[in-house]
């Protein structure tokens, strides 16, 4: 067999391997952010004083009305010009 097949095979199996290694890694990263990211939603939501049904009802409306704010923007702006 050509020594160079070989030669690429090999590299190719390494590279394989590296780059499972790299996905996995990714794959903990990603959960550990998720994990420090709902830690500070909850902080937030805390330092708020909300309470879950107080958390729930707020992003109800937020996403009944999710661009209630520019539409406000807007008329407020049209309303000056």
């Amino acid at each position: 067999m050509n020594p160079k097949l070989q030669k690429l095979r090999a590299e190719l199996e390494k590279n394989t391997e590296k780059i499972e290694k790299l996905q996995s890694r990714n794959t903990e990263l990603k959960k550990q952010i998720q994990e420090l990211e709902n830690i500070d939603i909850i902080y937030m939501v805390r330092e708020c004083g909300l309470t879950p049904e107080a958390l729930s009802g707020l992003l109800a409306k937020i996403q009944a009305a999710p661009n209630a704010a520019e539409t406000k923007d807007k008329e407020d702006a049209s309303i000056e010009a």
